[in-house]
């Protein structure tokens, strides 16, 4: 299993606040959900960093680590750098969070996994560390995160083997790789593909440039109205997805009816059919 750098893909700080080095030891490791459900085009860890910074004004995203429904694990911070998830204890508390809410549903097998093997990478990276839920933090008791069994994810992890999990390389959809979560800011050609997509659907995003502005922005919301989805002017999965379904339709060449005539010759009537 591997971890993916993401720490190029995490949006800067406004108010370009420098980010903070540790200066206390790691004592403990705490678990959280992202409370968004599974199968929003939001529920990812890119897009909780995200949420943090752009629109909580946070100086860094919540997690060092997060880990997708996919069972992808996305390293966004450096472990040295200290992030914002548990007030007065993010000096020396390192987070991972998990994509869902475990209020109503359960984490994939595949996060499970993930889980499991990236806990132990840490241990042997950090030492004697303590595993705990971010309602085990005092302070927190009164929050409902993780919401999962802590005492169970403890006992699991000390039993942990690595075994080999294999992990789908992430298809094309409408040009654009599944993984990749467009959104303002962004510059990339699939920002580009993106922006010639919801022209070509009537959502009109301005002259294609690769560029995640205000206008690509107002278009993706457009079109995630008009499909009856999460509006948030971000493109991941579910809107992407649909794009491409869009497409195909819009594509779909149906073959054209073919032409016959009718004449009499010599009393007989003759029918001539296209081919």
């Amino acid at each position: 299993m591997q971890i993916i750098d993401a720490r190029s893909l995490v949006p800067k700080d406004k108010k370009g606040r420098e980010l903070r080095k540790r200066t206390k030891k790691i004592k403990r490791i705490v678990i959280h959900h992202g409370a968004t459900k599974q199968g929003l085009d939001g529920t990812n860890y890119l897009s909780y960093l995200s949420f943090h910074i752009n629109n909580l004004g946070w100086s860094t995203g919540g997690y060092t680590f997060g880990i997708n429904d996919d069972g992808s694990i996305l390293q966004g911070y450096d472990i040295d750098v200290i992030t914002n998830h548990v007030g007065n204890y993010n000096g020396d508390s390192l987070g991972i969070v998990l994509a869902g809410d475990f209020r109503v549903e359960e984490p994939t097998p595949e996060q499970w996994n993930a889980l499991y093997w990236l806990l132990n990478h840490l241990k042997s990276l950090l030492g004697d560390v303590e595993i705990v839920g971010h309602s085990e933090v005092p302070g927190y008791s009164w929050k409902p995160c993780p919401s999962l069994d802590m005492n169970q994810i403890r006992r699991n992890a000390a039993n942990y083997s690595e075994k080999e999990i294999k992990i789908e390389v992430p298809k094309q959809i409408g040009g654009v790789q599944t993984m990749s979560l467009l959104k303002r800011g962004d510059k990339s050609p699939d920002v580009k593909t993106l922006q010639e997509n919801l022209n070509t659907l009537g959502h009109q995003s301005g002259t294609p440039d690769g560029i995640f502005g205000a206008k690509t922005e107002a278009a993706v919301k457009s079109f995630q109205r008009a499909s009856n989805l999460t509006v948030d002017g971000i493109a991941g999965p579910q809107t992407l997805g649909k794009i491409d379904a869009l497409l195909k339709q819009k594509n779909k060449v149906t073959a054209p009816k073919k032409e016959s005539a009718t004449f009499t010759l010599g009393g007989r009537k003759y029918t001539i059919q296209e081919v």
